[in-house]
């Protein structure tokens, strides 16, 4: 019951970030979006209801007179009263009437700009959605076209014996882009998610803490639901890259979420580097395509062991992926080389895209 639970609230934060990511790559491709305003003037409103009180208190002032006249044996007024018997003049009672209406004007003015505030803050936090989401999807299609052939020779050095070497791959193109297919499927249906899951986190964590520690919290809320879309079809491309003879319809498909941990356990910590220290490298005024390629590559260096884990459990037909001592580090250098490619394109697609939107 637990676990049914659980998976219920994992799937409709999956959607919520699906509904978030396309619905504002959607609504941004609108040619009227400009134009909509989401809250409406209360300019119209304040003045109806200004009038309205006006009307009624010119009915109160003449009751009011009416009623005190009489009191004092004046009879009936049926004229403006410059002074009534009973010690309040008219004066006072428009004066109080005037203040009245002025309270009301600033209240009207003051919801006014609080219904402007929320706006211009909706309006922000759509397009932090809309620019981070565009450029994820960008990102995760150029990434998996330039890099798929070198990611292709690291799984399959990674999950094969220790005996398997370079020389002994096969480079014709149809082998180097085994598992293309669902490489591209994830990358356009999983891509937006990461970059608006952790922009969005960003947006909201507050601007005092630490740089590191907000990046860190951001990568760690957007991880877990990135890899929980990706995991079946990330498992199916390495499956068919380790087994490029084999066709695509013909791979095992069991056990398709048995790397969702490995994936995570690796992703955080690649993540986590690769943005820090390319923050860390931009503040320094170095080429942003420079600083991404750096950044990746050191992230990516040092969690290959996390990475030949996770190949091997989701190529592994029980799920288990044992890892031999001296296998850890098998494919470093084609990762190191894929990391200078995919950080350069990456980062640099990423601040073009977000600052053109």
């Amino acid at each position: 019951m637990l676990f049914h639970c659980r998976l219920s609230r994992l799937l409709l934060l999956l959607i919520y970030s699906y509904t978030c990511s396309y619905g504002t790559i959607f609504l941004s491709l609108l040619p009227f979006t400009d134009s909509l305003k989401v809250v409406p003037s209360l300019e119209p409103n304040a003045a109806n209801a200004a009038i309205s009180r006006r009307s009624f208190t010119r009915k109160s002032v003449i009751g009011i007179t009416a009623a005190s006249s009489a009191a004092a044996g004046l009879g009936t007024v049926t004229g403006p009263a410059i002074a009534l018997q009973g010690g309040v003049s008219r004066g006072a009672i428009v004066d109080h009437v005037a203040k009245r209406e002025t309270r009301i004007g600033k209240s009207a003015t003051s919801t006014k700009t609080t219904a402007a505030g929320s706006n211009s803050s909706l309006r922000s936090s759509t397009s932090v959605l809309k620019s981070s989401s565009l450029a994820g999807l960008s990102i995760s299609v150029l990434k998996t076209l330039f890099k798929h052939p070198l990611d292709t020779l690291t799984v399959q050095i990674q999950t094969n014996p220790s005996n398997y070497k370079l020389s002994t791959l096969d480079f014709s193109p149809p082998s180097l882009y085994s598992g293309v297919l669902p490489s591209l499927t994830s990358s356009v249906l999983t891509g937006p998610i990461f970059f608006a899951a952790k922009d969005a986190s960003l947006s909201y964590l507050p601007p005092s803490l630490n740089p590191t520690l907000r990046v860190a919290l951001a990568v760690a809320l957007a991880t877990p639901i990135y890899w929980s879309a990706r995991t079946p079809l990330e498992t199916l491309k390495s499956r068919s890259q380790s087994s490029p003879e084999t066709p695509l319809l013909n791979l095992p498909r069991n056990n398709l979420f048995s790397g969702y941990l490995p994936n995570v356990l690796y992703g955080y910590p690649a993540d986590i580097l690769k943005f820090v220290i390319y923050d860390v490298l931009k503040n320094s005024l170095m080429s942003t395509y420079v600083s991404g390629a750096v950044s990746t590559m050191i992230a990516q260096a040092v969690t290959t062991p996390l990475d030949v884990k996770r190949n091997r459990v989701m190529c592994s037909e029980d799920g288990v992926g044992v890892v031999e001592e001296g296998d850890r580090w098998k494919g470093l250098g084609l990762r190191v080389g894929k990391a200078a490619v995919s950080g350069a394109v990456q980062f640099g697609v990423y601040e073009y895209v977000v600052g053109k939107f």
